[in-house]
């Protein structure tokens, strides 16, 4: 990126830090921003733009936070799940640490990554999540890509604007919003067991995604408090079991049973510390370039 649009960008945001791609481990070609920001909107405005959200109307944003945009045409700001209702007045400033790259190679098709640093976002954490990307090795860098924001997926990037300026902008307009659905999601999530992702937006991740992915032993991806192995686990690998056994000739629970141990086997050397040493290996090398914490974007 250019360094005049990293100067401008960081006049214009204020504590935000410009990293180039070696210190992430080559991951992207152009090098990565990494901000704070507290997306909660101002009180007086919460119910405004948590009604939009979920009517599907527009928001604004203005230094860092989703806000009310005066023109969305409703006289009424009417929230009816009790859920959404209950933890509207729980609702604290939180602060959110994360890593940007605003993407132009074949990564995600070009898609903006966002990597949340502070708190970690991962499905190791949240298996439940409905709107993260799932992690992935990347074998030409030798690097893991830890698990990301699912914010607005397209395979048209070129609608985050023409230059790299216009990029940042709206990839940070969205993910602002993002966190203010994850906020809200977890919210719920901590006071009912689920939580709600407020507003339009497309079904979760198909079930066959999650079998290599989750921990066996950890919670399961429905949110239940079952963990994975005795919840969904069994129906997640029928379609892979049913084509081993035929494959093999052999019973479909034995072909299951030696699954599901493989699983235990591998998940974490294959998952969680790969993922876990990608983002100990960011946060170490952000230790000297620290953003100043008492600030907020």
């Amino acid at each position: 990126m250019e360094a005049k649009v990293i100067d401008k960008l960081t006049e214009v945001f204020g504590p935000l830090k410009w990293l180039d791609q070696k210190i992430f481990g080559g991951m992207r070609n152009e090098g990565w921003f990494v901000l704070e920001t507290a997306p909660l909107p101002p009180e007086n405005e919460l119910r405004q733009v948590i009604s939009d959200i979920m009517n599907g109307c527009p928001v604004d944003f203005a230094n860092g936070k989703v806000r009310h945009f005066q023109g969305c045409g409703n006289t009424e700001h009417n929230i009816t799940d009790y859920r959404v209702n209950a933890i509207l007045h729980e609702l604290m400033e939180q602060k959110y640490t994360v890593a940007i790259c605003t993407g132009t190679d074949k990564m995600l098709e070009g898609q903006p990554i966002v990597i949340s640093l502070e708190p970690r976002m991962t499905y190791s954490i949240y298996p439940d999540h409905p709107h993260l990307n799932m992690g992935v090795y990347i074998p030409e860098l030798k690097k893991y890509l830890p698990d990301s924001f699912c914010y607005g997926y397209t395979v048209e990037p070129e609608r985050y604007g023409p230059t790299e300026y216009d990029r940042f902008i709206n990839t940070f307009d969205e993910v602002t919003l993002w966190l203010l659905r994850h906020q809200i999601w977890e919210a719920v999530r901590k006071k009912f067991g689920q939580g709600i992702w407020i507003g339009p937006h497309k079904g979760v991740l198909p079930a066959w995604s999650y079998v290599n992915k989750l921990n066996p032993l950890g919670k399961c991806r429905c949110g239940n408090k079952k963990i994975y192995k005795e919840c969904h686990l069994t129906l997640d690998l029928k379609p892979e079991v049913a084509l081993l056994a035929k494959r093999y000739k052999a019973s479909e629970k034995t072909i299951l049973a030696n699954k599901i141990k493989g699983l235990e086997a591998s998940w974490k050397k294959n998952v969680f510390v790969p993922e876990s040493h990608m983002i100990n290996t960011i946060n170490k090398t952000l230790v000297n370039v620290r953003i100043d914490q008492s600030k907020v974007v």
